[in-house]
């Protein structure tokens, strides 16, 4: 299991990451993994006024099988 964050405040803006996984061990050779990450941008655009927020979401679920 491991979970991780890291934030980024440039002058052009933040950027934060937040992640999660875990990895399980089924059966001797059979491993089962998920990731989960978590990302937001609130950067200024060039050539705009304001700020924009991007969002996003994303899932990771993996199988290893050796044999």
């Amino acid at each position: 299991v491991a979970v991780s964050y890291g934030n980024q405040d440039t002058n052009l803006g933040e950027l934060s990451v937040l992640s999660a996984g875990a990895t399980y061990v089924v059966a001797p050779g059979l491993i089962v993994s998920g990731d989960y990450y978590h990302i937001e941008n609130d950067a200024v655009r060039t050539g705009s006024s304001g700020t924009s927020k991007d969002r996003g979401d994303y899932f990771i679920l993996s199988t290893h099988l050796d044999f």
